[in-house]
């Protein structure tokens, strides 16, 4: 046989991989048009079991309106980027939800009624050097009018992303209000002995007016037996003492499933004052934490001398103010991050609080969301109403060397 010249070898090992080419684009086409592939490094583009599982059960379409300020926003790279990434996301969720989510982006450029459909949505523009404004955020409705909104996509809830949209389609989704069902020894809604002897009602607690406006509440009665099957949340703060039908109402309704907040405290101060400073209160669910694995010492007060706030203590001028050990001023380094609960906390108060630990042996899931510093330890609860002064408390601390 006469030898292939190289020239002809070439061409020919050129159309060959041109037809291999065409070949392997035809059948990707054909066979591979939902097939993705994410190679970040945190998984960013693949959608949680959670999430899948929202989406999956929508009834009703949502409509997704993404405000992006495109020209405006092009001389800023981080803000770019980030853009690119919610799209990309949004496309993820349209893309799983057979046509029940849809999306739409919106450019609002300055002096448009895009713009003014924004504002009016409560959407905020950041303002530039240039006197624009970018607009960076999202408009989120169902089709029975109810709307939820972003108003602004910022870099420090980007670890968020998907959390925060599954929660606001998740929402739209399921229009009625979560039913919480409240079991407490403070006088929360107002009513109660407080407003008789007030000669009419009392103005309810700011917590639980804020509850009520997001929520479905219903306030147990104190001799309750069972927990109302229709209740979503049960919210136990500062409890009276349970009998033992209460108590196995309650755990029945956890171990069925059911979500429980549980508040307890050694020495409520709020509790204290409503009652004029009577008896100290002090709250305990002996039984069910032990069944449940915490280990809580109601007789014990959370001393922190890091922590300490500043509280007034005289007249003196050379010595107005002292560290008072059991109040706390807690900064981001004693929240968790990686919990939705606390991951946006930078600060927070609590007076004369208590502290919680795994039982030995549990096998309870244990995540801590706050914690003390390293110079903390606990003091007799008694000792602690005993002693106003400051730095009594100050030199009763021995520090346990690690957080509580």
């Amino acid at each position: 046989m006469k030898p292939i010249s190289r020239r002809v070898y070439a061409i020919t090992a050129i159309v060959l991989a041109a037809v291999i080419f065409v070949a392997i684009n035809i059948a990707a086409n054909t066979g591979l048009t939902s097939t993705k592939l994410d190679l970040t490094e945190n998984g960013q583009f693949t959608l949680s079991d959670g999430t899948k599982h929202i989406i999956d059960n929508l009834q009703e379409p949502v409509t997704l309106r993404l405000f992006y300020s495109k020209k405006v926003a092009a001389d800023y790279a981080q803000i770019d980027a980030y853009a690119r990434r919610v799209r990309d996301l949004l496309e993820e969720y349209a893309a799983r939800s057979n046509g029940k989510i849809v999306i739409q982006e919106v450019d609002p450029e300055p002096f448009t009624p895009e713009e003014d459909e924004a504002t009016a949505n409560g959407l905020t523009g950041a303002p530039t050097d240039s006197g624009s404004s970018v607009y960076f955020g999202l408009v989120a409705s169902n089709t029975v009018g109810d709307k939820e909104a972003v108003p602004f996509f910022t870099t420090e809830r980007e670890p968020y992303l998907e959390y925060d949209l599954s929660s606001l389609i998740y929402r739209l989704s399921n229009p009625k209000k979560a039913k919480i069902a409240i079991l407490s020894g403070l006088n929360l809604d107002g009513g109660g002995m407080q407003a008789m002897m007030s000669g009419g009602a009392a103005q309810p607690n700011m917590i639980y007016a804020q509850l009520k406006q997001s929520y479905d509440t219903q306030m147990l009665d104190p001799g309750f037996t069972t927990i109302p099957p229709d209740v979503d949340v049960l919210l136990i703060a500062q409890p009276s003492q349970l009998n033992a039908r209460q108590s196995l109402a309650i755990d029945q309704f956890v171990l069925g499933g059911g979500r429980a907040l549980i508040f307890v405290d050694p020495n409520s101060e709020m509790a204290s004052m409503a009652s004029g400073g009577g008896e100290p209160s002090v709250s305990d669910l002996p039984s069910l934490l032990k069944s449940w694995g915490v280990v809580y010492n109601a007789q014990k007060v959370l001393a922190d001398r890091k922590l300490a706030q500043q509280v007034q203590t005289s007249n003196d001028p050379r010595n107005p103010t002292a560290r008072y050990p059991i109040w706390l001023h807690l900064s981001a380094d004693n929240f968790d991050h990686s919990d939705q609960v606390t991951s946006a906390l930078q600060a927070l108060n609590l007076a004369s609080a208590g502290a919680i630990s795994p039982a030995k042996g549990a096998t309870t899931t244990f995540t801590p969301l706050i914690s003390s510093s390293d110079q903390a330890a606990l003091l007799d609860a008694a000792q602690v109403r005993a002693t106003p002064r400051p730095q009594d408390l100050w030199n009763a601390i021995h520090p346990a060397g690690s957080p509580y």
